[in-house]
């Protein structure tokens, strides 16, 4: 062993002379200096290449560790585009049902009425059923049996209330009926609902009664459920059964595409 570190540090010892050596004669003599040149385009390209090699590998290891920070980067932006394009696409969306709401709020003011603005979150039709749920309930202040309209004309009354909710039957619902006047001159008739959204049927009405195809039938003065003299429903046919008619109107509001509705405040009192 200890032969081994005395060669070992012997040839150290030597490659530092040899190195001395050959630093001295360089200095002292030119007959060395093409070898040296061919030594540096040796050497050259090799250490050049060296460095080359080190800065990809610094350019790898900083792409490599700045991945993530971008990955999360543009997933953020993809984010904020997707937010952006819906909200490009919801604006018609919303602009009409704020320009719904003015209107209902013009309707109301300007009848004098105290009312409940609702939105329309849920429709239900099915067997006949002809119902939507709308977000105000209990704490709302509604309560059963208020009428309930739009901008265009009645749309029903409220059936079922809970908390933060409502159900509202419609018109045109098979367990609804209306007492409706004619706006052209005053005759009466009771509206049912036949379980369509736009048809509603008046039955056992008299031959002499005088009801025109396009008469416009409003809600009845003395129904205080509704706003007064409200339009309800148009008529379209009329069917002769021996001494009677059956008269057929269609809704003015177009029940299957609700979205904002009137709650009479005042009407809560009044039942059929």
């Amino acid at each position: 062993m200890f032969y081994k570190r005395m060669l070992s540090n012997s040839l150290g010892v030597m490659l530092g002379l040899l190195f001395l050596i050959c630093l001295l004669v360089d200095s002292h003599y030119k007959w060395m200096k093409p070898l040296r040149a061919q030594i540096y385009t040796v050497i050259n390209p090799l250490v050049e290449m060296k460095v080359l090699l080190k800065k990809k590998q610094d350019d790898f290891g900083f792409y490599l560790k700045g991945t993530p920070a971008l990955r999360a980067k543009i997933e953020q932006q993809e984010q904020e585009i997707t937010r952006l394009k819906t909200q490009q696409a919801l604006y018609p969306v919303l602009q009409e049902e704020n320009q719904n709401l003015r209107t209902l709020l013009k309707v109301s003011q300007g009848l004098g009425y105290r009312v409940k603005m609702a939105r329309v979150v849920q429709h239900l039709q099915k067997d006949g059923m002809q119902a939507v749920m709308v977000d105000k309930g209990r704490l709302h202040h509604l309560q059963v049996g208020q009428g309930v309209m739009n901008e265009s004309g009645v749309v029903g009354q409220i059936s079922e209330v809970s908390g933060l909710s409502s159900r509202l039957i419609l018109i045109t619902d098979l367990n609804h009926a209306l007492l409706a006047e004619n706006h052209r001159n005053a005759e009466v008739l009771i509206l049912e609902g036949t379980g369509q959204d736009d048809m509603l049927v008046a039955h056992d009405v008299p031959k002499t009664a005088d009801f025109q195809i396009g008469d416009l039938l409003v809600s009845n003065r003395y129904l205080k459920r509704f706003f007064t003299h409200y339009p309800v429903a148009t008529i379209t046919k009329i069917e002769n059964e021996g001494l009677s008619s059956v008269v057929y109107a269609k809704p003015v509001v177009n029940l299957s595409a609700l979205h904002f509705v009137m709650v009479n405040m005042e009407s809560q009192d009044d039942q059929e």
